[in-house]
Parts: C-alpha cells; structure tokens; sequence
C-alpha cells in the first residue's frame, strides 16, 4: 500500500475526552459481534468494514477520517468527517451514527469542496475535528495543498484551521496556511516538518503532535509536540522528539497518531494511550511523497505526556494485506474500552474497520 504524505490523507484524531460514559457493550446492540485477538487485548468486529465507499456518486472510497463521539441523553453519539477523490477533484463528508457501525451520510455531501485559487485547492486530508466548549464550535485542523507548477515545486503546503457550529457548516480561518511547512514553520534550522498528526482541546488553549525529520540526519519522521492558544500562533514544546522511530516496523516514522486518556475508576490515576500508524518505507514522487509499510502500534505514557513508551507486543496484528496498507486510526474511550477506527484496505478500496481494546483485562489467550 501506498499513499500520499504530502497530501497525505488519512484520518489524524486526538480526542477531548468525556468524563463519565454508559459502558454499553457494543456486541449487545450490533448484528455481529467482536472476536479477540490472541495476545493483545483488542477484539475485532466480525463484521467489517463499517464504513466503506457509499452511494452518494461523489466519492471513490474513503481515504481519510475524523471521528468524534459525544453523550446524548446517555447514549453515545459518533460523528465521522471523511475525504474522498473523485476524478481530479477531492470532497469531505460528513455522516452520523448511534452505534459507531451503522452511518447515515448528510444530505448536503460534500459539504466542503475545493475553491479554485485556495491554498487547499489540491487536497485536502489528513483532518482531526474536536469540540471546544468554550467557543460552542468544532475545530478541525487539516492538512492542505496547492501542488506546483511542475514534478520539482511543492506550491503551497501547510496546515488550516477550520471551526462549524454544527459540524456540517465550515469556515475556514483567514490566516491559513497557520502553519506553512515549506516556509515559515522549524522547529529549529535542522527540521523539516513531514506532515500534522493531531489536535487536542487543553484547559488552556490547544496541543498537537506533528512528524518532523531531521536534516541530514535521514528521512525518519519522528513525532514532536506542539501547543497553541489562539490555533494561529504555533510553538513547539521541545526540540526533541517525545516519540522516536526505529524499530522494525515504524523505522521510518508516524504517519497518524491519536490519543486517549484513561483514569482508573479506583485509583484515579491517568494513563494515555497513543495509537499510531507507523511505516517502514518512503518513496519521492517528485512534489510529494509515498508511504508503505504501515502497521497498527501502541504507546503508553504514566506522566501526562513527558514519556512515552512502545508497548513490546507492537504491531497489532489486524491489517488486512500482507504488506500492511493501514491508513489511519481514530479512538475514544466509551465506557470500559477504547473504541478504534481504522483505516485499511478492504476489496481494493480504502474503508474504515471497527475495533476497540480493553486495558483493564489480561491479553486473550
């Protein structure tokens, strides 16, 4: 599998979590149920995928997605924004779930195309959306693309900043590119920015992960944080990276990245879960460049975020070609499990697989 990195469309998620949630079973409420996976504590769901190219006529199967899930009246309501190509043109959709398998797409789709002239005109991915309570507003941040004027020139390549009242109607942030990684944007003269990787809404402003590799020091993308206020203004927290590549299957870097935070119901301490897509190969093609080798891993950290460690059992074995063509991951906490969204290859086309693992159990036998 191979895939964009320059438009790199696949899903980027890092969630806000909600405090207290129904642990409903998802096998309780669904027509299929979910089969363990030896050795690790996910379980997959025997039906999959779950979202996958529809009949909307405007879309060629789903390259990248945002998930969010919410509480409704005590039930859990999941939320997807996707992107698709069709011909030269790209779309993002939007469609609604109340048991995170079954979707109804919005009449309105696409409800964002592009605009000729745009800085975005080209592509359009990579996007995660949070809700940020205190602006009442969903803010998406996504990775978009002008290509340039032959194989050589990159054009325009950077990071936007979108916000919509209700998930469906957009507007995008007159500043953007906010961050523009061929120009503006080093963490310091030996960085190079590879492409975002996520968004998080903080008690004081906003935090993100982004892929960065160093100059001369290989093509490795390995994954910094960064934090902002305003979503205009960017900085980076630290100049090394918190999470480095190298092992054999993510020797090349991160290519998606999506956190969740878990508080144990008795002792109340907080441990985060980093799901990743990591990759083993990269390609130039001129004004971008090609990921292979992607595979599903883990990493934990016990102090908020200053360390990370990779769990030994990585990858996770779920991907559904031999030579791994995983895309993206999107996760949430609802109740007892972590519930994943991952991107893969299904029959050819890209789809969206359902999954969702248990930190609190032994891993299945």
């Amino acid at each position: 599998m191979l895939f964009l990195t320059l438009a790199h469309l696949s899903c980027h998620s890092d969630y806000e979590i909600i405090a207290r949630k129904p642990d409903v079973d998802p096998a309780d409420v669904t027509n299929c149920g979910f089969e363990p996976i030896p050795s690790t504590k996910m379980s997959r769901f025997q039906c999959n995928p779950v979202f996958t190219q529809t009949d909307e006529g405007w879309n060629q199967g789903i390259a990248s997605a945002a998930f969010h899930v919410t509480e409704v009246l005590g039930h859990p309501f999941y939320q997807i924004w996707y992107t698709s190509r069709s011909e030269d043109s790209y779309g993002l959709g939007y469609a609604v779930s109340d048991n995170g398998i079954e979707w109804q797409t919005h009449p309105a789709n696409p409800i964002i195309i592009p605009t000729a002239g745009a800085w975005d005109q080209d592509a359009l991915g990579a996007q995660v959306v949070v809700w940020d309570s205190s602006m009442e507003s969903y803010i998406m941040a996504y990775q978009g693309v002008t290509l340039g004027a032959d194989d050589f020139d990159y054009g325009i390549w950077g990071l936007g900043i979108a916000t919509s009242r209700d998930g469906v109607n957009w507007e995008k942030k007159t500043e953007n590119p906010v961050i523009d990684f061929l120009q503006d944007f080093r963490f310091d003269a030996e960085q190079r920015p590879c492409w975002p990787l996520t968004l998080n809404v903080t008690e004081t402003g906003y935090t993100g992960y982004i892929a960065s590799a160093t100059v001369g020091g290989g093509n490795a993308c390995n994954l910094y944080s960064l934090s902002s206020t305003d979503l205009i203004q960017w900085d980076f927290d630290s100049e090394e990276p918190i999470l480095a590549a190298g092992f054999s299957y993510d020797r090349l870097g991160f290519a998606d990245a999506t956190v969740v935070e878990w508080i144990d119901s008795d002792s109340e301490e907080k441990t985060l879960y980093m799901f990743y897509v990591g990759f083993t190969d990269l390609i130039n093609q001129g004004n971008y460049s090609l990921v292979s080798g992607t595979s599903l891993g883990l990493a934990i950290s016990t102090d908020n975020g200053q360390t990370w460690e990779k769990s030994p059992n990585n990858p996770f074995p779920i991907q559904q070609t031999e030579q791994g063509e995983i895309t993206s991951v999107g996760a949430k906490r609802v109740g007892s499990r972590i519930h994943l969204w991952v991107g893969d290859r299904y029959d050819g086309a890209g789809a969206i697989g359902y999954f969702y693992y248990e930190p609190d159990i032994e891993a299945h036998e």
